[in-house]
């Protein structure tokens, strides 16, 4: 059989270049440039000398040059086989948006994450079918597991029918995988842009992709047949490239002239201000918020078995401005995904694995997995339907899944940022930032910061806001030597990927004199956390002290580092406790059912409590309902309460 049959039918093919590439082949192989087994395996081939060859690559001229190492094997004693190529280097990625009909055929590369992937199948490539009439075998090639049966018998029966011979030796198969690439965007201009595409990987690079990798591959545009007359664009790999963090995350060049600006700003004192009001520019007030999103940006060190990623929620009236920093925060680094809890699945946000036609599974990567080693933000957290997707990630940086006899672990290596409402509307400053959102003591405390907004009347801010709003704002008004946002981005991004601080022996000191002090204590120079108290705090501290020395691109996070991330970890509130003593009914309710001789009590005895504490009998019996559910009184049956202490 003649090698070009097998990427050719009669006369297609062009023999001029076949012969062309030939003798290149051959005088390579001749010179031990490249071996036989090369060519049996993947051949790399210069993609500049394909350029030459054909002026524009494409998988017509490919296929020349894999008959003539085909017809090379052959020539070896190999017998008749198909040869793979692989091209490099790696060509510039284009923008999904730049892909049209006429990409089709032709060579190009993109750079995306992997957002999906269905199980490997075998497709084939040589089939073997006998004819009804004289039994004639004639082998067929389909081409992408699409086949039709022979036309008509080769022998003189001229038979129209065929069976295809399952179990013959001649049949050939090779593995086949069908993935999706979501385009990787680094520019907020990208992510307006920003598509996905079909990918189909062969041989070697079967099941070697899982959701949340970032890849640049190189291949050959190809249109698959979505239904009758309609087709959609993808790409067939050649080649595939695992991309780095610090190339899958670097939007900027830094060029002699950026550095030296860089490092002039990390010498002002105020440069943090600078950095955020740059960034946040259409954003009045909320310093604080502003320097705890920085530092969720930049990270802490990374370190082999701790996280480095600082998770942050704020939690505020509505009206605040939540949502518009948490959506403005996501377009400052690439590998950012912003996302609403009011209209997000457990699926959408983790990984999910759904069964297709044939009993094979598709693994659908979720925002989180997406936006691994980098940011995750989500909007109306308190609207999420199971928030405890979230705990698994947040801490072990990963998401499993069981199903269906399978399970499957993903890197979700993402910090997460997010803004909730108030569980009562309104933040109430009567209780505790737990009671406002009601989330368990377990998920707040895997937040690194947590902020709280309340609108509360400040004639001059407010005024500065209506000022802004209206356009009034002038340049002499912002900060001085203020900043673009371009130079603020190429800051954030270098201080995150170049500065990796550890802490000095002093700043170790000072972490652990505030532990002991907020552990015995629980407030700490009249400031509480919101968080529960527990040992992650140490970590906490650590990583913002870390971030606070990034942000000033400092080799060493010092004690007067580690003030700043206390201050900043800790809220200016009076606790709850404090208020207690001055004793409202509810309160003085509570105190009795605690302090009662009893340990348990009917509900006629819990009421008359609750009516000598000055209560009325319908906010009586809501309390009791109240205290049921939050555990501290445990309903035995009938109308006994046992009350725990």
């Amino acid at each position: 059989m003649d090698s070009a049959r097998l990427y050719f039918t009669e006369a297609e093919e062009d023999t001029s270049l076949l012969s062309a590439f030939y003798q290149d082949m051959k005088e390579r192989l001749d010179t031990h440039e490249i071996s036989v087994a090369e060519i049996e395996g993947d051949l790399e081939i210069d993609i500049f000398y394909l350029e030459q060859k054909l002026g524009e690559i494409t998988s017509w001229g490919i296929k020349h040059l894999r008959a003539a190492l085909s017809r090379i094997l052959e020539e070896s004693g190999r017998g008749v086989q198909k040869t793979y190529i692989k091209m490099i280097p790696f060509t510039e990625p284009v923008q999904f948006s730049a892909l049209r009909h006429s990409s089709v055929g032709k060579v190009f590369s993109i750079a995306g994450v992997v957002s999906r992937i269905e199980s490997s199948k075998p497709i084939p490539t040589v089939m073997v079918f006998a004819c009804n009439k004289c039994k004639k075998e004639i082998l067929f090639m389909p081409h992408m597991g699409v086949y039709n049966k022979p036309d008509a018998c080769t022998e003189p029966c001229k038979s129209n029918k065929f069976t295809f011979i399952k179990d013959s030796d001649k049949n050939e198969f090779r593995d086949f995988q069908r993935v999706k690439i979501q385009e990787l965007f680094l520019t907020e201009i990208e992510r307006r842009k920003a598509g996905s595409i079909n990918c189909i990987v062969h041989r070697s690079f079967v099941n070697t992709l899982l959701p949340g990798d970032a890849v640049h591959i190189l291949g050959t545009g190809i249109a698959e047949d979505v239904g009758e007359s309609e087709y959609t664009l993808g790409i067939k790999a050649n080649n595939i490239m695992f991309l780095k963090q610090k190339d899958a995350q670097n939007q900027f060049t830094f060029f002699p002239d950026d550095l030296q600006k860089i490092k002039r700003l990390s010498a002002k004192e105020n440069v943090v201000d600078l950095v955020g009001e740059a960034l946040f520019s259409e954003i009045v007030g909320n310093k604080i918020l502003k320097k705890g999103i920085l530092l969720s940006l930049v990270g802490g060190t990374h370190k082999k078995h701790k996280r480095k990623e600082i998770h942050l929620v704020v939690i505020g009236d509505p009206g605040m401005g939540k949502s518009k920093i948490i959506r403005k925060a996501s377009e400052i680094l690439p590998r950012s995904n912003y996302v609403c809890g009011t209209t997000t699945t457990a699926g959408g946000l983790g990984l999910s694995m759904q069964s297709s036609t044939g009993g094979d599974y598709v693994l659908s990567a979720g925002a989180l997995v997406l936006s691994d080693l980098g940011h995750c933000f989500i909007d109306e957290l308190d609207k999420l339907e199971t928030p405890q997707i979230l705990f698994e990630a947040m801490e072990s940086q990963e998401i499993t899944i069981a199903k269906a006899g399978m399970v499957c672990a993903m890197p979700a290596r993402t910090a997460v940022i997010s803004a909730a409402n108030p569980l009562f509307g309104r933040y109430r400053k009567d209780k505790t930032v737990q009671e406002n959102i009601n989330f368990p003591g377990e998920f707040l405390s895997r937040f690194d910061l947590i902020f709280v907004m309340i609108d509360e009347i400040n004639t001059k801010e407010h005024c500065s806001i209506a000022r802004h709003i209206l356009g009034s704002v002038s340049i002499e008004d912002m900060q001085p030597g203020h900043i673009s946002a371009e130079t603020a981005q190429k800051y954030v991004q270098y201080a995150r990927e170049q500065i990796h601080p550890v802490l000095s022996t002093g700043a170790k000191e000072r972490i652990v004199e505030f532990f002991k002090a907020i552990r015995t204590d629980r407030v700490y120079n009249n400031r509480i956390l919101a968080q529960p108290i527990t040992p992650r705090i140490v970590d906490s501290l650590e990583r913002i002290a870390e971030a606070v020395a990034k942000l000033h691109l400092r080799a060493i996070a010092t004690r007067s580092d580690v003030d700043q991330a206390i201050e900043i970890i800790t809220l200016e509130r009076i606790p709850v406790e404090e208020k207690k003593k001055k004793g409202s009914p509810q309160v003085a309710f509570l105190r009795m059912l605690e302090e009662a001789e009893k340990k348990e009590m009917t509900e006629k005895e819990i009421r008359q409590l609750g009516l000598s504490a000055g209560l009325d009998i319908d906010t009586v019996i809501k309390l009791i309902y109240k205290f049921n559910d939050q555990g501290i009184l445990i309903k035995k049956g009938g109308n006994i309460y046992q009350v725990k202490r």
